[in-house]
């Protein structure tokens, strides 16, 4: 048995050494992450959007894991009080990295000098458009991979905004004047997104544009842009830590002081009716809900979505059976 035990240590390195791919699992198992802490905060507060006011209940989950990134849900229920649109609801959930923390708060704008020359080099191709590495050719700094907006998209032309469609997702530029607005605070996340959508929307009025784009009632847009940009807010102070002037100006603002924010297509699942069953008597009502989703991210975190599902309730039907025999077949689209 002693003899046994003696020669484990050489066979063990035997099979090491025979068997390569026992060292590939061993270094290719990652460690499993777990939940180190959590941490709930609920608000009644107001939201401000398109100067239209409204009051809203909010809730923000944290969730702590072991390599020290940040998961963040958060929910905004604005109630609008309409009769074309009770409430809308909006959900959010992103999960930011430690060196994504990091570097919003303390980013390092050091670059490299090198010999100028007349294009970029490492240009390379995401979404089926155009990037450009992080990096210095000695006459152009790029902070932050982005669209080629040097030579290919509307080259060099800092203050222009635009969209652009990719294969999966739409490229949004921000114009260096409406960052340098939404630093200064003349203009307010709530802008920025109406502003995103609306030229989205391809229409010149912002709300209309808004409410063609995500394709809901005009009466809701205000709660939607308000809602997006309390979440983002929200995303800021509590994922990210930081202040919002910090994070633009570290994640979303370029070297030349334009910005980049990308966004899936709008996904429309479905919409549903709801019913409430009343047994007992000869009515029955039914809810409409509608349903938005997509996946956006900013600036440097560009790889790093915040998925957003956007819900509203515009309509309620009633129907009794005096006056339609198929009270329990939901109402047309």
């Amino acid at each position: 048995m002693s003899e046994r035990i003696k020669a484990l240590p050489a066979m063990l390195l035997y099979l090491v050494i025979l068997s390569p791919n026992l060292l590939m699992v061993i270094s290719s198992t990652p460690m499993r992450s777990f939940v180190v802490n959590q941490k709930i905060f609920n608000n009644v507060k107001t939201i401000e959007a398109l100067n239209v006011s409204f009051l809203a209940v909010e809730k923000v989950e944290l969730v702590y894991w072991n390599n020290e990134s940040v998961t963040g849900i958060i929910t905004e229920e604005i109630f609008v009080n309409d009769p074309t649109c009770s409430k809308v609801k909006i959900n959010c959930t992103t999960t930011v990295t430690k060196d994504a923390i990091r570097k919003a708060g303390n980013p390092s704008k050091t670059q490299s000098i090198v010999k100028p020359c007349a294009f970029f080099p490492g240009k390379y191709e995401w979404d089926g458009m155009v990037f450009l590495p992080a990096g210095n050719n000695g006459t152009h700094i790029v902070e932050y991979t982005q669209d080629d907006n040097f030579d290919t998209y509307y080259p060099q032309e800092w203050f222009r905004s635009w969209n652009l469609s990719g294969e999966k997702y739409l490229h949004s530029h921000l114009s260096a004047q409406e960052v340098t607005d939404w630093i200064d605070r003349k203009k307010s996340a709530a802008d920025i997104f109406a502003l995103i959508f609306g030229i989205a929307g391809g229409l010149l009025e912002v709300v209309g544009g808004v409410a063609v784009f995500l394709k809901c009632p005009v009466v809701a847009v205000p709660a939607i842009i308000g809602g997006l940009a309390s979440i983002l807010a929200a995303i800021i102070q509590y994922v990210y830590n930081v202040l919002e002037i910090q994070w633009i100006k570290n994640v979303v603002q370029t070297w030349y002081g334009d910005g980049f924010t990308w966004f899936s297509s709008i996904v429309f699942p479905f919409f549903t009716w709801i019913q409430n069953f009343f047994w007992n008597a000869p009515i029955t009502t039914w809810w409409r809900y509608d349903f938005r989703e997509w996946d956006q991210s900013w600036g440097a975190e560009r790889d790093h979505f915040q998925h957003y599902c956007v819900t509203w309730e515009p309509a309620v039907h009633i129907k009794t059976m005096a006056l339609n025999p198929n009270i329990h077949e939901p109402p047309p689209r």
